[in-house]
Parts: structure tokens; sequence; C-alpha cells
């Protein structure tokens, strides 16, 4: 008798699903969340737009989003869409690894090259006011400058370290920055 009480308790256990792992529902795995290659989407369209204004093709988007890399980057333009397609590419396929390090250094190539080129080919010279930003942009638009940011970062690093240092300085730092991107490394 103290047999069958004992059954009915532990069955009442089970079907109550309280007790017993036979009740439960295994939980469903986590979704894989989708911002990366959202992100990677994205990037590889605004590739496209670049490679399309390196053509001369007119459109207003095309248009507007060349004059801003131009007026930014100045000569760093003509590296902006293999570094977009580099961040998507690396976006797009990065299999759970870690990624944001990779993908900015891939976007601060046109930034480097646009001010190691600003400072060897640009033969103007900016004077060191707020002014200077105007000039910078409008000459990077013509693609005579480094751009607002390249050519204030090529300038103020002439005037701290000289035009010899800031060379190299910006030669190695491309370098280190392209390694990164590629996940190469010295060995």
């Amino acid at each position: 008798m103290a047999s069958t009480t004992q059954k009915k308790s532990t069955s009442t256990r089970s079907t109550s699903g309280k007790g017993g792992s036979r009740s439960k529902k295994p939980a469903p795995p986590p979704k894989q969340p989708i911002r990366r290659e959202v992100g990677g989407i994205v990037l590889l369209g605004l590739t496209l737009f670049v490679l399309v204004s390196y053509f001369g093709i007119s459109a207003i988007f095309i248009d507007w989003f060349a004059v801003l890399l131009k007026g930014l980057f100045g000569y760093g333009y003509w590296l902006c869409a293999p570094a977009l397609l580099l961040s998507a590419v690396i976006l797009l396929f990065h299999r759970g690894r870690p990624v944001q390090l990779r993908v900015t250094c891939a976007l601060l190539i046109p930034v480097l090259f646009g001010a190691l080129v600003h400072m060897g080919l640009c033969q103007k010279e900016y004077a060191a006011s707020i002014g200077v930003l105007k000039d910078l942009w409008q000459d990077g638009v013509a693609l005579e400058s480094g751009g607002a940011v390249s050519g204030v970062l090529a300038n103020g690093s002439v005037a701290v370290f000289s035009k010899f240092a800031s060379v190299i300085l910006f030669t190695v730092l491309l370098v280190v920055l392209v390694m990164t991107a590629l996940r190469l490394t010295v060995g």
C-alpha cells in the first residue's frame, strides 16, 4: 500500500511540471543579432556610390557624398571605396569574432592617406586659424589638399614634429592600420 502511494506522488509531480525534466521543453537558442550584417550591406551600398562617383557619373546623392568625402579627406577620397569595401567584407564575414578594431582601422586608412599625401603634394601654406577649415574644405573638394580632417591633421603634425618626422610617423601608422585591418602580423 505504501508503494502505490509513493507512485502516485511521483507521477503527479512529473505531470505538474515542477519536478522531472521530461515535462520541460528545451529553451530555444537565442537569436543571433544581425547588426553587423546590416552594417556590412550599408557599407557595400556606400562603396558602390563612391565607385560610381570615381567615374564622374552625376546624381544628387552620389555628388553630395563625393563632395563630402573630398571635403573631409581630400586626397584620401581615392582610398574611400577600398576602405569601405574592406569594412563591409569584415562585417559580413566576421564569424562571431570581434571586429570593431579592424573596421575602425580600415575606415581610418583614407584619413591617414589624405594627411600623408597632403604633406607630400600640397604646396599651399595654410595659416593657423579657424578660417583654415574653410580653405582646406574648398581645396579638398578640388582635390588640391588633404581636406578638412586630413589637412588639419597633417598641418598640426608638421607644426608639432616637422615635415620629415610627420611623414615617417604617418607612414608607420598607415602600415599598422592596414596590417590590423587585414589581420596581418610582422612574422
